[in-house]
C-alpha cells in the first residue's frame, strides 16, 4: 500500500512547485497548505486499515483442504479400536498345585483347560527287571530278575569279567559279570578281554543291573557307555566262555565266525 502514499506525496510536491507565491504569501506560515497534507494523510491512513482488516479477513476465511472420495462423499471417522474385555475364570480349589492358577479368558474365545502334570509310578524291584536291556530280544525268557539298578562310574578293573564302580554317593562295589566266565589273566583271551572292558567301562558311566550278590561281590548286568550290554558283548568278540544258556546264540555265532580264542583256543587259552 506504500505506492498510494507515494503517489499522494509526489502530486502534493509537483502542485505545490507549480504554483507561485504572492507578496502576501512571502514571509507568512502556509497554514492552509499544512491543514490539507494532515487531511490528507489521515485519509490514506484510513483507506490503508479498511484494506489491511479486509486482507486478514480473507486470509482467515480460507476453506480447508478436506479428504473427499472419488464419488464425492466424504470418508466416515472411524473410532479409536477398544479393548478386549478380559475376564477372569478361577479353578476350582481341589485342582492341583499346577493347576491353581487364574485361567484368562478373552470375549469370544473359551479359556485353555489345564494340563494335568504327569504322574511317575514308583520304580520297585518288580519294574526293574521289567526294563528290556539293549541288544537282548524281548521274548528272552532268560533273562533274570534285578534286584536293583543304578548308575555309577567305572572306578577300576580286575579282569576282563570283573570291575570296580563308584556311585553318586562315593560307595565303592565289586561286580562281576554274569554269565559268563574269563579264561587266565595271563593268557592271550584274558588280555584281550580285560583290554575290550577297560575301553568300555573305565572312568565312563555305567548302569549297575544287580541279579545277586555272592561274598561281597554283586552279580550284574552292565550296561556302558554306548547302551550296550557289555556282557554279551565279551561273548559275541570270542574272548569269554559262558557259564549257561543264555548267551549259547552268540558264542555259536563267534565260533562260526572264528573270532577271538575261537581262532585258535590252544594260542589264545593257553597261559605262559
Amino acid at each position: 500500500m506504500s505506492f498510494v502514499l507515494d503517489a499522494l506525496k509526489k502530486s502534493e510536491r509537483d502542485r505545490l512547485i507549480g504554483s507561485v507565491p504572492s507578496p502576501v504569501d512571502i514571509g507568512h506560515t502556509p497554514v492552509h497548505r499544512a491543514r490539507r497534507t494532515s487531511w490528507v494523510v489521515a485519509v490514506v491512513g484510513m483507506v490503508l486499515s479498511m484494506l489491511g482488516g479486509v486482507y486478514l479477513g480473507t486470509r482467515d476465511s480460507e476453506p480447508k483442504a478436506v479428504a473427499v472420495n472419488q464419488d464425492g462423499t466424504h470418508p466416515p471417522t472411524s473410532p479409536l479400536p477398544l479393548p478386549l474385555p478380559v475376564t477372569t475364570q478361577p479353578v476350582p480349589s481341589q485342582a492341583s498345585p499346577i493347576q491353581a492358577q487364574t485361567s484368562l479368558s478373552v470375549a469370544g474365545r473359551h479359556p485353555a483347560s489345564p494340563v494335568a502334570p504327569p504322574t511317575l509310578a514308583p520304580m520297585t524291584s518288580r519294574t526293574l527287571s521289567q526294563i528290556p536291556i539293549p541288544g537282548k530280544p524281548k521274548t528272552d525268557a532268560a533273562t533274570p530278575a534285578y534286584k536293583t539298578m543304578w548308575s555309577a562310574k567305572g572306578a577300576g578293573i580286575v579282569d576282563g569279567c570283573t570291575i570296580e564302580v563308584r556311585t553318586q554317593k562315593n560307595q565303592l562295589h565289586k561286580v562281576r559279570l554274569a554269565n559268563i566266565s574269563c579264561l587266565s589273566p595271563r593268557s592271550l583271551a584274558g588280555k584281550e578281554a580285560r583290554t575290550f572292558t577297560t575301553r568300555a567301562v573305565f572312568v565312563q558311566d555305567v548302569v549297575i543291573a544287580v541279579v545277586r550278590e555272592e561274598a561281597g561281590i554283586l552279580v550284574a548286568d552292565v550296561l556302558n557307555r554306548e547302551n550296550t550290554l557289555l556282557n554279551r558283548s565279551l561273548v559275541q568278540q570270542g574272548l569269554v566262555n559262558v557259564v549257561d544258556k543264555r548267551f549259547a546264540a552268540e558264542e555259536t555265532k563267534a565260533r562260526t565266525l572264528r573270532r577271538g580264542l575261537w581262532q585258535n583256543p590252544a594260542v589264545w587259552t593257553r597261559a605262559p
